[in-house]
């Protein structure tokens, strides 16, 4: 179609218009005015009140910061002004008459179709044109980088960003009348309208964006500010007149035994209360039995998910496998050693015993120098734990341990606490059954991404009350494993629904994601090639159920925490305060 320049019509008052997730819509008669009377005020307000509606950051809606917010559900849409438009002291780039704009692709040059053309075109003849313009191309969201540019500078590239997979093209301004033929890498499926700016809003902070400064991160900040943390959880149990939220000493309780590895089944609370089912609370299964009766417990996560990304290899996490003794077992009291079966008092380690024959504690050979005697002890507590106290040697190489020589692992095995940390050292397993306890690091590629982003009118069956979706993409390229061995580059796009459940297998997937066991490297059982192969499992597939890799599948919250488990994590590795952006 052709682009050429004609006269603009500026009206009296601009269209603001928001996001209706399908289309732009203009705001009723009402609301226009209340905006465009607040658009005029010296200083411009930063939220504009339309009754059950309101416009956050209103001061730079023409930088495309500005978003519609619900009041009653949170819903957040964005809010721009329809161009092309002309603000007070706006500069209009002085373009050729004809002109298009075209995107790169593998060194050629393509032009966008004919509806998001004429949206472009838009833009570049408002006064000024945004820093960054958003527009959706068969339900992708992609950013447009540096339009402002061409106020100074007709010919100044600008830059393609696709905000779920990063993926960067340059797109620049061709004179003359687009061809009729579409672009080839949109040609095929209903394209999804349309056009917004969003300049700051999606690359962070109000400067220009023709140094190309979009980062996914700042992205999902601005956009939709994260909140996420263990500690914010909220449990509600059901009532004869509803759901009511539980008292705070019992969710304090809970959510200690949350991140409890392994979660127990019953969780006993401090009135005597019990929360029956709870290795199912993700799942609603989860029962509160009390002296009123049986009530359901369900736990909501106060958490808005905006675009975030990890990135491979700055993003490993470090891979110390240091085992903390805090967190995996238990030191045992000298009346605890006592009831020790006979078969276990032996240290496998060492093969000496753990427990002498006076029954009193008992350390190996080889460490017993750095242990106090009994009679260096503080005191012997009604358990019969030794407590004791810094023991001052004469030599400067002599220390106490304070915590008792016998430490039972979570698995039921016993050790000399000495022989077990020396034994921590080389692995992070028990010696006997090999249950992991430190960070299992995997073989999953040193170098891809890890990103996510919501898409809140999909609902993917099975739950149907659910936020929406959350959408995951996981993309290595193609490299070479630690011993040289070569692989192809995989790519895999993923669904989670958008409440308890999919929050916490998002979190789950950035620690699996970050110690490399997400993906592990092996021979493919299916094609017989050396490639990233699934360690834990996603859902490559919105609907279909389990036989297509879909939904609903009751089981897979359950599976997937499961497959976690088996590569060193759980629930106990989320902080109770955490970051859903990075």
């Amino acid at each position: 179609p052709e682009c050429g320049m004609r006269s603009l019509q500026w009206k009296s008052m601009l269209d603001f218009q928001f996001w209706s997730d399908r289309s732009w819509q203009s705001f009723n008669q009402s609301e226009q005015n209340a905006l465009n009377t607040s658009f005029n005020q010296t200083p411009r307000p930063d939220s504009v009140n339309l009754g059950l509606r309101e416009v956050k950051n209103f001061s730079q809606v023409h930088q495309g910061h500005a978003e519609q917010k619900n009041k009653s559900t949170g819903k957040l849409r964005w809010v721009r002004i329809k161009p092309p438009y002309q603000i007070d002291g706006g500069v209009q780039p002085h373009l050729p008459p004809l002109f298009h704009f075209c995107y790169e692709e593998n060194g050629k040059w393509f032009p966008f179709d004919q509806e998001h053309q004429a949206e472009l075109v838009s833009y570049a003849k408002s006064a000024p044109p945004p820093g960054q313009v958003v527009f959706y191309i068969r339900g992708q969201e992609y950013v447009l980088l540096g339009m402002d540019a061409l106020v100074k500078d007709a010919n100044a590239p600008c830059m393609q960003v696709n905000v779920f997979t990063n993926r960067t093209r340059m797109v620049r301004i061709q004179q003359g009348s687009a061809p009729a033929l579409p672009a080839p890498a949109f040609s095929t499926g209903p394209a999804r309208h349309s056009v917004r700016s969003a300049s700051g809003a999606l690359g962070g902070g109000s400067r220009s964006s023709s140094g190309y400064g979009y980062n996914p991160r700042s992205s999902a900040s601005a956009s939709a500010p994260s909140s996420f943390s263990l500690s914010s959880a909220v449990f509600l149990y059901e009532t004869a007149t509803g759901r009511k939220q539980l008292p705070s000493h019992w969710a304090e309780e809970i959510r200690r035994h949350w991140r409890t590895s392994p979660r127990p089944d019953q969780v006993p609370l401090s009135d005597g209360s019990v929360v029956e089912n709870f290795q199912a609370l993700e799942c609603g299964a989860a029962v509160l039995r009390s002296r009123v009766g049986a009530q359901k417990l369900e736990v909501r996560l106060d958490c808005q998910i905006g675009n975030g990304s990890l990135n491979l290899p700055n993003d490993l996490e470090s891979e110390d496998q240091k085992v903390d003794l805090s967190s995996v077992g238990k030191y045992l009291s000298a009346q605890e050693q006592r009831w020790l079966p006979d078969g276990d008092k032996e240290c496998s380690i060492c093969s000496e015993d753990l427990v002498a024959a006076e029954k009193a504690p008992k350390v190996p050979s080889w460490a017993a120098a750095r242990f106090p005697s009994r009679a260096q002890a503080a005191s012997v507590d009604d358990d019969g734990d030794v407590v004791m106290e810094e023991v001052h040697a004469p030599s400067a190489s002599s220390t106490s341990v304070a915590s008792g020589p016998v430490y039972q692992l979570r698995c039921g095995h016993v050790y000399h606490t000495e022989c077990l940390k020396k034994w921590f050292e080389q692995r992070a397993s028990c010696p006997l059954c090999l249950k992991e306890f430190g960070k299992v690091v995997g073989t999953q590629p040193r170098t891809g991404s890890f990103q996510w982003y919501v898409d809140h009118a999909l609902q993917l069956p099975g739950h149907m009350g659910a936020r929406g979706a959350i959408m995951i993409l996981f993309e290595f390229p193609p490299g070479t494993d630690d011993a040289g061995r070569p692989y192809p580059g995989r790519r895999e796009k993923g669904f989670l629904p958008n409440n308890c459940q999919g929050i916490i297998q998002l979190e789950l997937f950035k620690v699996a994601f970050r110690r490399r066991v997400m993906f592990a490297l092996s021979t493919s059982l299916t094609t017989g090639r050396f490639k990233p192969t699934f360690n834990i499992h996603i859902k490559t597939k919105s609907r279909g159920g389990a036989a297509q890799h879909g939904y609903p599948d009751n089981d897979y919250f359950q599976r997937s925490l499961d497959e976690l488990k088996n590569v060193g994590i759980s629930v106990a590795d989320l902080p109770a305060g955490m970051d859903c952006s990075t």
